[in-house]
């Protein structure tokens, strides 16, 4: 089973800053141009060993959306971290997240429900195909 937690960005700028003894690695979604600074870093103090940075829109096509490449290298850093607490995060927690956690807790965990069935969540389906298909090796068939 692997542990995946979805939170907005300032869930995971508090997160990062408060002392936590679990070792967890956060997938850090941003939206192209925005001009804040990412406040999420990782130290001893907060159990945070690995972050992976990528900026893409919430949209479902166009040069802004989440390419193939994104989707790579979530699949390749999840494996590497499977083992950790996987925290998700984007600017609302709602949608760019809410479809990678799914896609990962189904290749994972078998369940993606968790996401699916909760009100809090509306995930992106662009996101969430092109993840499990990366963790899937490619073997995903959409009718």
């Amino acid at each position: 089973m692997v542990n995946v937690l979805v939170m907005s960005r300032k869930e995971a700028e508090r997160y990062s800053h408060g002392p936590h003894y679990e070792e967890s690695a956060v997938i850090s979604i941003s939206t192209p141009d925005e001009q804040y600074d990412m406040n999420i870093y990782g130290s001893i103090y907060n159990g945070i060993k690995r972050i992976l940075r990528l900026s893409f829109d919430d949209v479902d096509n166009g040069s802004l959306a989440m390419a193939e490449g994104d989707a790579a290298s979530i699949a390749e850093f999840v494996e590497k971290n499977k083992d950790k607490t996987i925290i998700v995060h984007c600017d609302a927690g709602i949608s760019r997240s809410a479809g990678i956690a799914a896609a990962i807790m189904k290749h994972y965990n078998g369940d993606d429900t968790p996401i699916f069935n909760s009100r809090l969540y509306c995930p992106n389906m662009l996101c969430y195909r092109m993840v499990l298909e990366k963790l899937e090796g490619g073997r995903i068939c959409y009718a």
